[in-house]
């Protein structure tokens, strides 16, 4: 193929190819970006490259395994070549711009550089692929009913009822749209969104009294590049969340609760922690924002993100929250307005995102993780001033996160 492979491709297979369980892959991904020159479109699609064929990397083995059922098969090929498959297929079946053929003589060329011998195997099997699409796909994605372990339906069931349960299941081959929220007060950030607004690319929903919005597909600019103007992707579960918050925040300041104090517990990378320092600043609310997370590289990415919106109004705080003793010793001298406890959980909930819950989880993972947002909660509600709110999130309808911890 003239011009050779394109450099985004061969990011986001060298990213893959070089990962491993416990690092961060978004942060290995910005490394090897920063690294080199590629332009805005190219940093989209590795962006896009990267973090969707991981996303659904169990899904995209499904897919090909029937066509290397003779050896080697898929898993004794080499690790590069197993990731340019999967970024291949990820190509063909989720990215409308990009055209079949283009991603598989694009991934018969990486091949060619990163193992030779290999590139007639892959141009074989992406080609029958392509033939056999139709045929496969279903094949190797059973109905949402048949994956689903009897103890998920058991749990969705009872959750729900029979009826409506065997309803939820039946959407999980519904697209899953990623919510988009923009930083309120952002010039840059609206004349995106009404770009975005008049290409047609946004949907939206009212829950409650919010309004939400949907992203129905990637602009060119990709993840990075939305960000880089003030928009962000969040699950709008998330989104709900995090404005329950804000709306708590805002109501406390409007009770003369100021300065508010507000704790991030478990703050993770700050995509929540971002969404209430920008929208609280906003509303012109004064308050100052800790953020308290045990994982340090996380840490440092949340205080990044709040400190642009809210320079010089959050702090950082590594600690195990379930050490309640330490937690105290460092958070617990004034007490605070507003905590968010956004609990390490099953993920039930988020089932259509992440279709391998439907079948990965026990009941000896719920009820570990039950007693862990117990252990999180108690500790945590000490830390709050008199009158002051916690807020309690976890992307579950499991009873043992929820309404069964309040009960006790």
């Amino acid at each position: 193929m003239k011009g050779g492979v394109s450099p985004a491709r061969k990011v986001a297979v060298q990213v893959l190819t070089s990962y491993r369980s416990g690092e961060s892959l978004q942060e290995k991904l910005n490394q090897l970006l920063s690294q080199g020159e590629l332009g805005p479109a190219d940093r989209a699609l590795a962006t896009n490259l990267t973090l969707g064929t991981y996303r659904m990397r169990a899904e995209l083995r499904e897919r090909i395994r029937p066509l290397l059922k003779e050896k080697p098969g898929f898993e004794a090929l080499p690790r590069p070549v197993r990731w340019i498959l999967l970024t291949a297929l990820y190509q063909i079946d989720e990215l409308e711009r990009v055209p079949p053929f283009a991603a598989v003589d694009q991934a018969v060329e990486l091949t060619k550089e990163l193992a030779p011998k290999l590139a007639p195997l892959v141009n074989g099997v992406l080609r029958n692929y392509l033939r056999r699409r139709d045929e496969l796909r279903p094949a190797g994605e059973r109905p949402p009913a048949e994956r689903a372990s009897p103890y998920f339906k058991k749990q969705l069931a009872a959750a729900f009822g029979r009826e409506l349960a065997g309803e939820i299941l039946a959407t999980l081959d519904q697209r899953y749209l990623n919510g988009l929220w923009f930083e309120p007060g952002r010039e840059e950030a609206q004349r995106l969104r009404a770009r975005l607004e008049e290409e047609g690319q946004l949907a939206h929903a009212t829950l409650g009294a919010r309004d939400f919005t949907f992203l129905v597909s990637m602009p060119p600019e990709g993840p990075a590049g939305l960000e880089e103007q003030g928009a962000h992707l969040m699950g709008v579960s998330s989104q709900l969340v995090a404005w329950t918050v804000v709306e708590a925040g805002r109501r406390l300041a409007e009770h003369n609760r100021q300065p508010l104090r507000v704790l991030d517990a478990g703050c993770g990378r700050g995509g929540k922690s971002l969404y209430l320092a920008s929208h609280l600043a906003a509303l012109g609310v004064d308050f100052t924002l800790a953020l308290a997370d045990l994982d340090g590289e996380k840490l440092t990415e949340a205080g990044r993100q709040v400190e642009r919106v809210a320079p010089g109004r959050w702090s950082a705080h590594q600690l195990d929250l379930t050490d309640q003793e330490q937690t105290r010793a460092e958070l617990g001298r004034e007490g605070f307005d507003l905590i968010l406890l956004d609990a390490p959980c099953t993920g039930s909930g988020s089932f259509r995102k992440l279709p391998h819950k439907l079948s990965s989880l026990t009941p000896a993972q719920t009820e570990r993780l039950s007693r862990l947002q117990w252990e999180l909660l108690w500790g945590l509600i000490s830390l709050l001033s008199p009158g002051g709110v916690l807020v309690y999130a976890a992307c579950s309808f499991f009873p043992e996160e929820g309404e069964w911890l309040f009960a006790r």
